[in-house]
């Protein structure tokens, strides 16, 4: 795992200081966890997220109106349709490294979302 790209990206999102939204992760050749993109449009990483891929996106999305704005994140395990089986079991070890980083105890809700 790159963990300390990891950080920095983490860091990033959950930042009051800067513009970005979310960050999409997920394996390099050599099977390990990098981070792949990340941007301001959270409409953005749904065109990242691919049928193919075992990805993950930590995403932040403000909520409230023009005198209460807040913060919210998600944690989203993606397993594409089109992912072996052997990769799929996989996940299951490659969650429990990544949220060593992304700390997603600190969430109202996580997200498993499996496209079957």
């Amino acid at each position: 795992m790159d963990r300390q790209a990891i950080i920095e990206a983490y860091e990033d999102v959950r930042s009051d200081q800067t513009p970005t939204s979310w960050a999409l992760f997920g394996f390099d050749d050599s099977d390990k966890i990098v981070l792949i993109c990340s941007g301001n449009d959270n409409s953005e990483f749904l065109e990242k997220i691919a049928d193919d891929q075992r990805q993950f996106v930590f995403v932040r999305v403000t909520t409230g109106d023009e005198l209460s704005k807040r913060a919210k994140f998600a944690f989203i395990s993606w397993i594409g349709e089109n992912v072996a089986a052997l990769k799929r079991a996989k996940m299951t070890q490659a969650r429990s490294l990544i949220k060593e980083v992304v700390k997603v105890n600190k969430f109202k809700k996580k997200l498993l979302l499996i496209n079957t």
